[in-house]
């Protein structure tokens, strides 16, 4: 199992407009490109394996656009957009990942249960958002 590292910033396709998610606000200090969760307090927290112990599945609402604080405004990014990372991201074209057990941070393995893919690799340095 491999982690995906993220060092520098993110782009993204604005042609899924509409799978954007506004008007949230942090719970904690998220990078961007970390994959994201809303918790019941209504905040924005980064997802991952053992954010939500006890479970087949994992939460996850899209990835962060770019940095924020803890109790900043968010916006996330969701299904069907594709996102630009840095060139040593390490991804393979057409391999699944999942959310890894180091919240905000994706894996080439599955982690938990039945678990699905949240992203799968468009190229070596993007993903494209599959849930």
């Amino acid at each position: 199992m491999a982690l995906i590292t993220i060092t520098g910033s993110i782009s993204y396709d604005a042609a899924h407009e509409e799978t954007k998610l506004g008007g949230l606000v942090t719970g904690e200090a998220i990078v961007a490109g970390h994959a994201c969760v809303i918790k019941s307090d209504g905040k924005v927290y980064k997802a991952g394996t053992a954010v939500v112990t006890g479970t087949m599945s994992v939460g996850f609402d899209g990835f962060a656009m770019r940095n924020y604080g803890s109790g900043d405004p968010i916006t996330l990014i969701g299904d069907g957009n594709i996102i630009m990372l840095d060139a040593n991201a390490g991804l393979t074209a057409g391999a699944d990942y999942w959310l890894s057990a180091t919240a905000g941070v994706l894996s080439d393995a599955k982690i938990a249960g039945v678990d699905t893919p949240v992203a799968r690799g468009f190229s070596t340095s993007a993903i494209r958002v599959v849930r």
